[in-house]
Parts: C-alpha cells; structure tokens; sequence
C-alpha cells in the first residue's frame, strides 16, 4: 500500500494504472484467480495456430528432390539429360508443396490439442521428413496453448475489473518546498592525490650490464681507400661546366662522409646467453623491489582502516605510470615525478633484457639492440610521455629518432622543416607519434595529415600508440565539397576543433580535407550567404594562428597534383581565350 500511495503523487503514472493495482489487492474475485501455471509466455507468438509459422517449420524438414519419387520420371523423347533434371525438380516443387499444404491443413486440424500427433496420410513421408516436422510443430503448439490460456486469465480479469465502478477522483498535487540545507558534504574516498602527500621513495637506479666490451668499431676511414681518392680526383679535374663542377663537390662530400661512417662487428663472449639471463634476472628483481616500495611509500600513513575496508585506490603499474600522462601530470609533485621517471626506467631497462634474451640466437638484432642504451640525447623528465610510448609498446627510442623529432619540434630556422629518413626507421610508427604527443601541448591543435590510402592504417596506429597510457584522444573530422553546412554545424565544428586543443587531442586529416574547408567558406562567400562564409572564414583565420601541422610522406602531399580547384557558376571560356596560348605559340614560331 505504500508504493501505491507513493506512485499516486508521481507525474508519469496513470491513475487508472493505481486503481487496477489496487483492485488486485482488495477485491476478493481478482485475489481468487491464479494465473495459468507457466514460467514463461512468448506472447509475440499468438495464441492460435499461425499457417505461415507452420508452413516454414514444415519446409525446413521438407526432403530433396532426389529422395522423392519424381527422382525415377522418364525422359521424354528428345529431351537431353539437363532438361530432363530440371523437369524433375519443377515436378518435385508442385508436389512438395501439396504436400506440405496439406500437412498443414492435417495438423491445424488437431487444434486445441498441444500434443499433436503425425497425420495418418501416408504420402506425407515421401516428402516430408514426418516424425521431425511434428516434433518442431509440437513445439509451436504448446507456445499458442500456453498464450491463450493467459489471453483467457486476461480476459477474465477484464470482466471482473469491467464490473468494478469506474469513477475515481483525481487527487490534488501538493508540493513543498525543500529546507535549506547548509550542510556541504565531504569527498568520501581516497584518491590517489591524497596518497602522494607522503615523501616519494628513494631508490638507486637500475645495474645496467656493460656489454660495450661486446661491440667493436670499425672506422671506414682506417680503410684504403687511395684509388676511390685518386678516381674522385680525376672526376674533378677533367670538369669543366658549373654543372659537372658542383657534380664533382658532392662525389668529394660523399667520399668524406664514407671515410667518417663507423661499421658494428659484435663479438660476444662465451656464455653470453647465460650472461644476459642473470642481466634479465637482475631487472625482474629491481623491477618487483621498485614496485614493492612505491606501493609502501603511497599506502603509509593514517590509512589503516581504509585499508582494512579495502577502500584504497588500487596500485596496478599501469595506474602508477598514468600520471606521468599530461591530463594527470600537471598534479604530480616534482620529486614523485622523478620517482615515477625512475620507476619508469627500471620497466624499460627490463623490457630490454627480455628482448636481448630473446635476440640472443639472431647476431644481427642482437647487435641493434644492444647498440640502443636508451635515453642518450633525450631525458625522460622533459619528457615523460615519451617514456610511456617506449614502455607500452616494448621499444626504445633510438637517438636518431629522437634527434629528428626535436628538430621537427622545433626547426633550426624558426620555419617549416622537412625531415628525410630511409625506409623502416620508424617515421610513422615512432616519430609522428612522439612528436604529436610533445606539440599538442593545449596551447596549440595538432594536425597530422597522411595521404588517403594511409589515413586509416595511421589513424589505428595512433590510436594504439596515444590511446593507451598516454589518454590521448584521436579525433577525424573528413570534410569534402558534398557536405552541406549550416551555421549551427560551423559552430559545431568550431566547437570540436577547440576541444581536441583544450583536451591535448590529435587531429587526423587529409589534404583534400584542408583544401575543401579553406575554400568552402569562399564558396558560401561568392554565393551569397554571408553569414556561413564569415563563419568559415573565421575558422580558418582561427586554424593558421593555433594549428601545428605534421605531414606524413610530405613529398606526396606536397606535389601540385593535390592541388584542389572549385569550379562554380556556368560554363564558360578562359579569359583571354583563345589570344593567351595563340599568342605563345606565335612568338615561338617566329622565333625559330
């Protein structure tokens, strides 16, 4: 009675929907009727036999043609074996579905019974796999029995309530108005801010192994290379045009170049594998320990109930690293920076034994890895988020991947960079995303553009090296000539492109993409809608002061042939036509 009254007062609730409750719990005729003793009802099914529900349960166990009698019809005269098969299925259609018609008929028949039983004709078997079809039909049966014998409780229930008085009075809305509550109501958990008000731990950096003993230089200049020398000379000497001079310069840049490159020969001690397995073991050690006193350091202090109440944010080494993350790093203090930079270093120092354990049967990866120490011309500090991409995808950046990320991060010349490097090295896949993760910074929006055939292979990459750890968002906005705007999208647009900068999002474009929303807002502009066009125009305006764009495979993307024209208005001929490519023609032929 008391839900009753409470959903009485509610604005959503029909009164109607009161009083019928309410009947059930008081009028003696509803109380003494059981409903049918069932546990579930399909009531989409119906409550009577449907033909067509029984016509596919009886197609479903219907026999092939060629388990039916009109596999043995002769041929007729001049009839060749193909027309003859096809004969014998038309033939076969007509009969099955006779039969089936029938079938049917037989067993609609038997309603009301829910345990029907196979029609005594025995021409059904030819066709129809019997025994199976009523078995499934059975089932159907017993689903349309049980929903009448409800539609009948419903029913009945129907002509108690009808003979019910029908007039209810409406019952007048009463509010009050709420007490002013003064009280301001305490956060009720632990995070994982509270926990580092402690001292950060203090621990020694991780053994690293001295394998450079392992690895020998070999310097191209120690080489003879006296006859190149003398080749190089004679080039240079027999050279007469600017041409074959400036040809010349560059062979002797090159050949000095080639005297100043250093080849790796590893030469590896006798059971070396067993050496790296203890380098291996010492890492997992210093790791698990490092881990051991980060999780002490956090949990000490007045927490002992909570922690009985298992109330204390859970230390996992993925949460831990996260707040080297920009959206959580702003409210790490300085030296529990430095102790999750450590933390952080010790995970990679041990993802490297792993891998040097693992190349220990491949001389050539063994020496690449061994040649990459890590974190030489780059700190971690000034880059935390580097240092989760290296942890979560079990890499390490090597220094020329780093050396040409802070150049494109910030160009010698203060202008736009290009940055050339061979095949594989890692542009995509390690520097795109370490430097779109340093610029988008809140302060300025990121872009990167890629060609179309790469955009969604960049796009799933990002998403895998950002989307991780480093909670960065990936945003993909395609915009070509065929999309209709209206103001209230401009803005929504507007809206989003200041969302990814505020939130330290990427942005994910092509070129066609950048060139249709430039001259978009000149198309709006010359035909007539002013108040779109300014809109754009103002995006755009708003783009060039805040944006940092990085172009993947920039060579392509900068070639004239992605240059994007609108055509607008009717057909016409050029101006100047055809006096503009006449003329030129004429001068050249005179000028022969």
């Amino acid at each position: 009675m008391i839900l009753l009254s409470t959903l009485s007062y509610s604005k959503q609730l029909k009164q109607e929907l009161v009083q019928t409750l309410l009947a059930f719990a008081t009028v003696p005729e509803l109380r003494a009727l059981q409903p049918p003793s069932h546990a579930t009802f399909r009531l989409s099914e119906g409550y009577m036999p449907v033909r067509e529900r029984l016509v596919r349960v009886t197609e479903g166990h219907a026999r092939q043609w060629y388990e039916c009698p009109e596999r043995d019809l002769p041929s007729l005269p001049d009839e060749d074996w193909y027309l003859t098969g096809e004969r014998r299925k038309d033939q076969h259609q007509i009969a099955k579905e006779e039969q089936i018609r029938v079938f049917v008929e037989d067993l609609m028949s038997q309603w009301p019974e829910t345990n029907i039983s196979a029609p005594p004709d025995d021409t059904h078997d030819r066709y129809i796999s019997v025994e199976l079809a009523v078995r499934d039909a059975r089932t159907c049966f017993q689903s349309w029995h049980r929903n009448a014998q409800f539609k009948e409780y419903i029913e009945q229930i129907q002509d108690i309530l009808n003979t019910l008085p029908n007039d209810y009075e409406i019952l007048e809305q009463h509010y009050s108005s709420v007490p002013l509550d003064r009280y301001v109501s305490r956060r009720a958990y632990v995070d994982f801010n509270d926990l580092i008000r402690n001292l950060p731990p203090h621990f020694s950096p991780a053994d690293t192994a001295d394998f450079d003993t392992w690895l020998f230089w070999d310097k191209e200049g120690d080489k003879d290379h006296s006859k190149l020398r003398e080749l190089l000379a004679c080039v240079s000497s027999r050279s007469s045009s600017g041409h074959e001079q400036r040809y010349a310069r560059d062979l002797l840049k090159s050949f000095e170049a080639l005297c100043e490159d250093t080849s790796v020969k590893l030469k590896p001690p006798e059971e070396f594998a067993r050496q790296l397995r203890r380098h291996l073991e010492q890492a997992q050690r210093h790791v698990h320990d490092v881990y051991k006193i980060f999780c002490s350091h956090l949990q000490t202090g007045n927490w002992n109930a909570i922690m009985r109440a298992q109330m204390l944010p859970r230390l996992f080494k993925t949460s831990i690293l996260s707040h080297l993350a920009s959206d959580k790093i702003e409210a790490l203090p300085p030296l529990w920076k430095m102790a999750l930079v450590q933390y952080g270093l010790a995970i990679t120092t041990l993802q490297r034994a792993e891998r040097l354990v693992m190349s220990a049967g491949n001389m050539a990866e063994l020496s690449s890895e061994l040649q990459n120490v890590g974190h030489r011309n780059w700190d971690p500090m000034d880059f935390p988020e580097w240092l989760l991409l290296e942890i979560e995808n079990n890499i390490l950046i090597r220094p020329d991947q780093a050396q040409i990320s802070r150049a494109m991060m910030a160009p010698s010349l203060g202008s736009n960079s290009v940055m050339q490097l061979n095949m594989g090295l890692g542009k995509s896949s390690v520097i795109v995303p370490i430097v779109a993760a340093a610029l988008a910074d809140k302060t300025q929006l990121v872009r990167i553009v890629v060609l179309k055939p790469l955009a969604m292979q960049m796009f799933q990459l990002l998403r895998k090296k950002l989307g991780g750890l480093l909670n960065r968002r990936i945003f993909y906005m395609p915009i070509s000539r065929s999309l209709n705007l209206d103001i209230p999208q401009a803005l929504q647009i507007r809206d989003i492109l200041k969302e990814c900068m505020r939130t330290g999002g990427i942005i994910l474009l092509q070129p066609e993409h950048i060139l249709s929303f430039e001259l978009m807002g000149f198309e709006q502009l010359l035909s007539g809608n002013s108040e779109l066009g300014n809109i754009l125009v103002r995006i755009q305006d708003w783009l060039r002061g805040h944006s940092r764009d990085i172009l993947d495979e920039s060579d392509e993307i900068m070639s004239v042939r992605f240059e994007l024209i609108y055509t607008m208005g009717m057909q016409r001929a050029i101006e100047f036509s055809p006096d503009r490519w006449t003329s030129a023609r004429t001068a050249r032929e005179r000028g022969k």
